[in-house]
C-alpha cells in the first residue's frame, strides 16, 4: 500500500514535541519503521519543498527516520511512474473522518488516527486468496507488472491469508470486523465462458464488500476463470514441449488449467458452443454431442401413441 502522511500529522508531532504524550510522533516513528522494512511505501509530500519543516522533523525523530520518510521525494521520476499506476492509496490525516472516496483513476482511503485507534497502518497489507499457492503466484504477477511498467525499484510486501469456499467469506468477515489491517481479497471468477455468472465464492465476497469497509478491497478475476489462466503463454508453451499446445494459440482465459476440457463442463450448451466457436473444430466435440443426445433421449418424456 502507498500511504501518504498529510502535513497536519507532521505539524502535530512538531507542536507537541515537549508533550508527555505525542500520538503523532509515535505514528511517524512507526511509519518510518514500516517504510524502512518494506511493509508499505510511505509518502510525505510536504517535506519535498519545505526545508524548515524537514529540519524540525530531523531534530524531532533523527536524521535516519526523517530521511526514510522523505525517501520517495528524492526519487522524482520513479515516484511519478508509481503514482501513474496507482489504483488505491491511503492518506493519514487528522482533518478527515474515516471514509473512502473514489475518483476516475484512484481509490483514496482516508484515515483519521483519532477516529480508528485500533487500526495499525504500519502492518503490511493482508492478501486473502483461496490458497497459499495462489498468494505465491500473486507475488509473481506483481514482479511481472513492476517489470513491464519499469518499476523495478518499487518494493512490495504482503501477509498471505487463505480461505477457499465459505472459509474465504469468514476470513474476510473477520478482517472487516477487527478493522486492524488493510486487506485485499482476490477471488477466482470460476466462469466457464466470458458471459457466464461468477461462482459462489466470488459472490460471497462481493456481498460482504457491499458494506464498503474502509480497510478492505477485493478483485474478482472476471476476465479469466482462475488465477492460473494468467500464466504467460510463452511459459506454458515452454512447459508443454511435445504436447498439443493449439488451445493456447487461441484464448485460454476460461480453460481449466488443471483438468482441461471436461465433459461435465461441456455438458452445458453455452459452454460447449463457446469452445466450438473458439476452436473451430467440430470433430473435437463429437463424443460430447453424442452423449448429450443420448442423455436428452433418455430424459425426455415418453411420447403418447
Amino acid at each position: 500500500m502507498l500511504i501518504e502522511i498529510n502535513e497536519d500529522i507532521i505539524d502535530a508531532a512538531i507542536e507537541k514535541k515537549d508533550y508527555e504524550k505525542n500520538d503523532a510522533l509515535d505514528l511517524l516513528l512507526m511509519m518510518a519503521y514500516c517504510c524502512r522494512h518494506g511493509k508499505h511505501i510511505v509518502h510525505v509530500p510536504c517535506l519535498r519543498t519545505n526545508k524548515p519543516k524537514m529540519k524540525s522533523l530531523i531534530e524531532l525523530i533523527g536524521l535516519s527516520n526523517a530521511k526514510t520518510l522523505n525517501s520517495l521525494n528524492d526519487k522524482v521520476s520513479g515516484a511519478k511512474s508509481l503514482f501513474d499506476n496507482l489504483s488505491v492509496k491511503a492518506i493519514i490525516s487528522y482533518n478527515n473522518p474515516i471514509k473512502t472516496t473514489d475518483n476516475e483513476s484512484c481509490r483514496i482511503i482516508w484515515m483519521n488516527p483519532l477516529e480508528h485507534t485500533s487500526f495499525e497502518p504500519w502492518i503490511e497489507t493482508h492478501v486473502l486468496t483461496e490458497n497459499l499457492i495462489d498468494s505465491e503466484f500473486f507475488s509473481y504477477i506483481i514482479r511481472y507488472f513492476l517489470k513491464i511498467k519499469n518499476l523495478r525499484d518499487a518494493k512490495y510486501n504482503f501477509y498471505p491469508l487463505m480461505g477457499g469456499g465459505d472459509t474465504m467469506r469468514k476470513v474476510l468477515e473477520n478482517e472487516i470486523l477487527i478493522s486492524r489491517h488493510f486487506c485485499l481479497t482476490l477471488a477466482d471468477s470460476d466462469k466457464l465462458y466470458p458471459n457466464d455468472v461468477i461462482g459462489s465464492t466470488a459472490n460471497k465476497v462481493k456481498d460482504l464488500m457491499e458494506q464498503n469497509p474502509f480497510n478492505c478491497g477485493f478483485y474478482v478475476m472476471s476476465n479469466v476463470r482462475e488465477v492460473e489462466n494468467l500464466i504467460p503463454r510463452k511459459i506454458v508453451k515452454k512447459l508443454c514441449v511435445g504436447k498439443d499446445f493449439s488451445i493456447f494459440d487461441k484464448d485460454p482465459s476460461f480453460f481449466d488449467m488443471k483438468s482441461g476440457l471436461c465433459l461435465v463442463d461441456l455438458y452445458r450448451d453455452e459452454v460447449c458452443n463457446y469452445w466450438k466457436d473458439l476452436l473451430q473444430n467440430p470433430n473435437l466435440f463429437q463424443e460430447r454431442d453424442d452423449i448429450k443426445a443420448r442423455c436428452n433421449e433418455y430424459l425426455s418424456p415418453p411420447k403418447c401413441v
